[in-house]
């Protein structure tokens, strides 16, 4: 069943509402049927969520609705949304991103039909996972433009130590008013445009997986986002920070690549070599990372790697090879079975690589965002810059730089380091 519309700045139309709600009944046929098409539905402009109320209540008067927030996010939402009434589980405090808590919301979940989530990050990667384990469908309302997972079929939550990633649903229906992402905290705004500006390092990453074993570029998407990529940064620099337009274009950027994981089954299309680093850095300083939103620290990465990508692309390809995994990583002790996971993973990789007879040319790809325009656009942002902005030490970046790539079976230009001089 695909599903994807597109509302923006307009009233719903009866009939819209109409086939909104007719998907809520007709939930387990889709779940069943869900293919890689099937994109949530989207809902972005301004004054929509009064515009909404409506809407909303009839899914309460229809079906039995559990909804589910946190303090700041049910505070932030009731400035712009009527007060709910209905089932809801109001946590304490901000919850954690864990397995544990996922397992325990399915647990409380009980007899609702639908999940409403109200939130950002958190709450969208519990609500998912829980309403999934349930067999249900649910929406998530948006408060922060912070991420790009709230369209993703997949859920990030802390298991066994590290963050996982667990195969789920896609949300059926994404609201997004603009004026309540707007008033979002300015940390939150600003770890949205460090998720979403990391395109160009992605990009070409992708770029030479293609080359290198014949991974595929996702092409159209790329060039769609560089057209918003473009008036995201005008907007920044004009706005001074994340105001409406800005906001509006972040937005839709953020749920175009949950979209484009969703379709590519993979977090490919929005997680390369940047995300290995910050995910290593992650274990490797966990009091540095403690309190940092993800991605304020990928605008750290994104902007390390940028400048080792520029050292790379000049680069010649002929006669690579790559390197071995080493038999011991000159870093922080980690978990022997994290080791073990990163070693596999790196043989993975390793037998993914084309004879180079084989390999295809590099691909023609939309441009970078030179290295200048990115830093201003993440300074307009308020995003920190560097490692050292958020109280780490040079070294860890470096040993990121060096070690990410034996992490995950993922060829990308953190793959070159060995033949350039840093």
């Amino acid at each position: 069943m695909h599903l994807k519309c597109i509302f923006l700045d307009f009233f719903l139309h009866e009939h819209q509402k109409r086939d909104i709600i007719h998907t809520i009944t007709r939930r387990k046929t889709m779940l069943i049927n869900q293919t890689s098409n099937s994109n949530s539905a989207r809902i972005i402009g301004q004054n929509l969520a009064r515009q909404s109320a409506d809407m909303l209540q009839k899914y309460t008067s229809h079906h039995r609705i559990l909804y589910v927030s946190d303090p700041s996010s049910y505070e932030a939402f009731t400035n712009f949304f009527p007060l709910i009434e209905g089932r809801f589980h109001l946590y304490d405090a901000s919850p954690t991103a864990s397995r544990d808590d996922a397992d325990e919301l399915a647990h409380l979940i009980d007899d609702a039909e639908l999940v409403i989530g109200i939130g950002s990050g958190t709450i969208n990667d519990l609500c998912k996972y829980a309403a999934f384990q349930r067999g249900i469908p649910y929406i998530i309302i948006a408060t922060a433009p912070s991420m790009n997972g709230y369209t993703s079929a997949n859920a990030s939550l802390l298991h066994d130590g590290h963050k996982q990633s667990f195969a789920c649903h896609a949300p059926i229906l994404c609201i997004a008013d603009l004026d309540l992402l707007a008033h979002a905290p300015a940390r939150l705004r600003a770890a949205g445009v460090g998720d979403t500006l990391c395109r160009s390092v992605i990009m070409t990453d992708i770029a030479l997986a293609h080359h290198l074993c014949g991974a595929p570029t996702y092409a159209d998407y790329f060039a769609m986002t560089h057209k918003n990529e473009l008036q995201l940064v005008h907007s920044l620099e004009t706005e001074r920070g994340v105001g409406i337009e800005s906001t509006k274009t972040l937005m839709t950027m953020l749920l175009d690549a949950g979209d484009a994981m969703h379709c590519a089954h993979s977090s490919a299309p929005a997680s390369q070599g940047e995300h290995m680093m910050a995910h290593l850095l992650e274990t490797l300083a966990p009091d540095v990372t403690e309190g940092v939103y993800h991605g304020e620290l990928i605008s750290i990465t994104t902007l390390a790697y940028a400048a080792l990508q520029e050292q790379c692309i000049q680069q010649t390809l002929e006669g690579f090879t790559p390197v071995a995994f080493p038999k011991n990583m000159v870093i922080a002790p980690c978990d022997p079975d994290l080791h073990a996971s990163w070693h596999r993973a790196y043989e993975e990789k390793r037998a993914m690589l084309l004879p180079e007879a084989q390999r295809p040319a590099l691909p023609v790809m939309p441009a970078r965002l030179p290295y200048d325009a990115l830093t201003s656009a993440l300074r307009y942002a308020g995003c920190p810059l560097t490692w050292e902005d958020i109280g780490g030490e040079a070294h860890d970046v470096q040993h990121a730089l060096n070690y990410a790539r034996f992490t995950r079976a993922r060829w990308t230009y953190l793959d070159l380091m060995p033949y350039i001089v840093v």
